[in-house]
């Protein structure tokens, strides 16, 4: 592949990374375009070489179907189009009722043992148009199921109720006791929860900077700037390094090289300082967050999460990977100590552990902490 600059594939990797990514957020279609055929022209054919596991025991099917070859004629008292999370939910409400329905499904039939996990046999027969379909603009691919069970066969913990905040935005009919009904049966019947997992430590931070400004939010050391890369938010991001600076240039747009015990800003610039990863990292944890600290406005807060050594060490151990305890690590952290650097300036409105909230610090991974400046 050519441009202006000369042959792709022989430039550095970080530049056809970020040239790879321009395109992808590109104001223009057709650089969409470009971006989602060869991100579909690569990623296919290379999940297409691995060789599938051991397929599933074959066992009774737990699903009769009549395949339809020509014109045929039913008689029903419903007929539902679609089989997937809404048809399939609405056939099955129907039939409880005690009405006669048919389902009409334009894909295949498939069993625990038809599934291979060769990835190519699976967007020919349980994707829509294998998989090939996107928005007007390029800018979206469509992943949709085309067989019984519709999308539900294909995707996977993407279900949620409605927020009520979106169902707001709506307007009716959906802020109506009839959809909330509805919503209530289509979770009951598939098993909407949110018990199945927990989110991670990026999804925590997502959650907490949601509707602030970009400029607002200041992220300390943030490395190869994968925390905000694909999310369309757009802060303030800084690390020590110019290596990992340079590796960050084609995410973000506010990127600067600088040190956090001496941050190059004003006091109160910013409603947010994100610290993920960084205190371990250094020998003075509370000179740096003091210096968070100063560049917060009065009731922002500093999001910080931090490592347990202890349980990181231990995998490393059964890992077979020495040094024992990350070589980069020069600060041990734990909640205690974290209790103690923050009890200058700050007062802790959350804290839990990740990624099992329920178990002690003793046997997680990560502290997460949100205090606000006083």
């Amino acid at each position: 592949m050519w441009d202006a600059g000369g042959r792709f594939s022989r430039r550095p990797r970080a530049e056809r990374e970020a040239a790879l990514r321009r395109w992808r957020d590109s104001a223009i279609p057709a650089r969409r375009r470009v971006y989602h055929g060869l991100r579909r022209g690569t990623l296919i054919p290379y999940h297409a070489r691995a060789k599938p596991p051991t397929t599933a025991a074959v066992a009774e099917p737990r699903l009769k179907t009549f395949r339809v070859s020509g014109d045929t004629r039913f008689s029903c008292d419903v007929c539902v189009v679609g089989s997937g999370a809404g048809g399939g939910v609405a056939a099955a409400v129907l039939a409880e009722a005690g009405l006669d329905v048919v389902v009409l499904e334009a894909g295949g039939h498939y069993e625990d043992a038809d599934f291979g996990g060769v990835e190519l046999d699976a967007y020919r027969h349980l994707y829509y148009e294998s998989a090939a379909p996107t928005t007007s603009d390029g800018g979206v691919g469509l992943l949709a199921g085309s067989c019984i069970g519709g999308t539900t066969v294909v995707n996977y913990t993407t279900s949620f109720r409605t927020p009520d905040a979106i169902r707001e935005e709506w307007g009716d009919p959906f802020m109506s006791s009839d959809y909330g009904e509805s919503l209530d049966a289509v979770g009951e019947r598939i098993g909407v929860n949110t018990d199945e997992g927990s989110p991670s430590s990026r999804d925590e931070v997502m959650a907490r900077v949601a509707g602030i400004g970009g400029r607002d939010v200041l992220e300390v050391g943030c490395g190869e700037g994968m925390m905000f890369d694909g999310t369309g938010l757009q802060p303030v991001q800084m690390d020590v390094s110019m290596t990992r600076v340079g590796r960050a240039a084609g995410k973000s747009r506010f990127l600067l090289c600088a040190d956090g015990y001496q941050l190059p800003f004003a006091d109160e610039s910013f409603e947010v300082v994100l610290l993920i990863a960084v205190l371990e990292h250094t020998r003075e944890p509370g000179r740096l967050l003091a210096e968070a600290r100063r560049v917060l406005k009065r009731g922002g807060r500093a999001i910080v999460v931090v490592p347990n050594d202890a349980t990181m060490s231990a995998g490393r151990l059964l890992l077979g990977k020495f040094p024992i305890r990350y070589p980069d690590h020069l600060t041990f952290t734990t909640p205690a100590r974290m209790r103690l650097w923050l009890a200058n300036g700050f007062r802790v409105r959350e804290r839990f552990m990740l990624p099992f909230r329920w178990l002690p610090f003793a046997a997680n991974l990560y502290y997460f902490v949100v205090a606000e400046r006083i």
